[in-house]
C-alpha cells in the first residue's frame, strides 16, 4: 500500500532538522528535509521537516519530547558526560565513567559527535548531478555514523542487564560538528559536573585525534574533565585513595579544592598538594605548610601533605614521574586557565604535557 503524501511537521535550521531526523527515523517515521529556497540552497537559513500525513500525529508527539527534554536538561540532576567513538578504549571509558556515576549518583549522557564534510560548499563547481551525489555521499556518511552509535549505546546497555555495568539513567545523543565544540556545547545544555574523556599514554608516540581533542577540551571548558589514559587500571581507579594535586600556589586554586571534595566526597583519600619548584624560593615551602594546616581544618575527613618537586637535569617531569609511581598515585588534578590563541599555539603548558605523558587519570579543573 503507497504511502499518503509528505506534510510539512516545522521550519528549523540544518543542523536542528538534521537532529530532529535523526530523532524521528530511529522511532521509524521517514522524513524529508527540504530547503527553503529552492532556486539556491546554499542561500536558504531554513528547511522544512516534512512527514507522511499519517506520521503527523506521532511525529508531533515526539517533538513535543524532545523539547520537553532539552527544557528540563537545566536542574539539580547530577549528570556526566561521556564522548565516545566505537572503539575498545571507549567502552573502557564507559566503564569507569559509570561506575564513578553510580558513586555520585548522577545521571550518564553518552554522546557520539562525528564531523563530515559539507558538501553544500562544492555546489557552485559542480552541476547539479554532481551536488546531488556529493550529498548522497555525505548521508552514506551519516547513515553509518548512526547504526554504528546505535550498535554501540545498545552494546552498553546489554552490559548494565548483565550486571557489568551498574544500571545508570541513560541520555545518548549524536551530534554533528567539530568535536570539541560540540562537547563544550553538550555539557553546557546538559549542565553536566564531569566530563570523561580519553587520552593517550606515555606509550604511544603519536598525539592522536582523540586525546588532541580531550587537551583542546579541557584548555576551553570551565567544567570539570577526567582524562582516562588508554592503558589506566579500571579496577584501581574503583577506590582512589591517593590524589596528587599539582599546584601553583594562588589564591583561585581554593575553589578548585571544593571541586574535588564534591566529587570525591564518597572516598576516603590522603591528598598531596605539590608545587613545581623552578627556582628555589623558601616561601614556597610556607605556603604549602599553611595550606595544608587550613585544609586538614576545613576537611578533616582526609588527610593531606604536601612536596616540592625540583627538576631533575632540567626535566620537571622526570620528578613528576618519579613522585607519582612513590607514592602510589591514583588521580592527578592539575588546574588549567583560559590563554590566548598565540600561546596555546606557541608554548603549551605543562598541563598538556602531562596529559599526554602519564598513565595516570587526570582531573583538570579550571581556576
Amino acid at each position: 500500500m503507497a504511502k499518503d503524501k509528505f506534510v510539512t511537521l516545522a521550519i528549523h535550521t540544518k543542523e536542528r532538522a538534521k537532529m530532529l531526523k535523526a530523532i524521528l527515523e530511529a522511532e521509524g517515521i521517514e522524513t524529508k528535509i527540504v530547503n527553503l529556497n529552492i532556486l539556491n540552497p546554499i542561500l536558504s537559513a531554513g528547511v522544512r521537516i516534512r512527514v507522511h500525513e499519517s506520521d503527523l500525529p506521532q511525529a508531533l508527539q515526539l517533538m513535543e519530547a524532545v523539547k520537553n527534554a532539552n527544557e528540563t536538561m537545566q536542574d539539580n540532576t547530577k549528570r556526566i558526560l561521556i564522548p565516545v567513538d566505537f572503539s575498545e578504549y571507549s567502552k573502557k571509558i564507559c566503564e569507569i565513567g559509570f561506575r564513578f556515576a553510580q558513586k555520585i549518583d548522577a545521571e550518564v549522557v553518552l554522546m557520539h559527535a562525528y564531523d563530515v564534510p559539507d558538501y553544500s560548499i562544492f555546489a557552485r563547481n559542480t552541476n547539479i548531478v554532481d551536488f546531488k551525489e556529493l550529498e548522497q555521499r555525505r548521508n552514506k556518511v551519516v547513515k553509518s555514523e548512526s547504526a554504528d552509535f546505535k550498535n554501540f549505546v545498545q552494546e552498553i546497555k546489554n552490559k548494565v542487564e548483565r550486571g557489568e555495568l551498574p544500571d545508570r539513567k541513560i541520555i545518548t545523543l549524536m551530534e554533528e560538528g567539530v568535536p570539541e565544540d560540540v562537547i563544550i556545547e553538550t555539557s553546557q545544555k546538559y549542565n553536566t559536573i564531569l566530563i570523561v574523556m580519553g587520552t593517550r599514554g606515555k606509550n604511544i608516540e603519536e598525539i592522536e585525534l582523540l586525546g588532541s581533542v580531550t587537551a583542546e577540551v579541557i584548555e576551553r571548558t570551565k567544567i570539570p574533565v577526567l582524562a582516562i589514559p588508554e592503558n589506566v587500571d579500571t579496577e584501581r581507579f574503583e577506590s582512589v585513595e591517593n590524589i596528587l594535586y599539582a599546584t601553583t600556589l594562588n589564591n583561585a586554586m581554593l575553589s578548585s579544592v571544593d571541586v574535588i571534595m564534591n566529587l570525591f566526597k564518597d572516598f576516603s583519600f590522603k591528598l598531596f598538594f605539590t608545587h613545581f619548584e623552578q627556582k628555589e624560593d623558601a616561601w614556597n615551602e610556607i605556603k604549602l605548610v599553611g595550606l595544608k594546616d587550613y585544609l586538614e581544618r576545613i576537611y578533616t575527613n582526609i588527610k593531606v601533605e604536601y612536596a616540592l618537586l625540583k627538576m631533575q637535569n632540567d626535566n620537571l617531569l622526570s620528578a613528576f614521574d618519579k613522585f607519582v609511581l612513590n607514592n602510589k598515585i591514583d588521580l592527578i588534578v592539575l588546574n588549567t586557565h583560559r590563554r590566548s590563541i598565540f600561546m596555546r599555539l606557541f608554548n603549551p603548558s605543562m598541563a598538556r604535557k602531562m596529559l599526554f605523558h602519564t598513565d595516570t587519570p587526570i582531573l583538570a579543573v579550571r581556576n
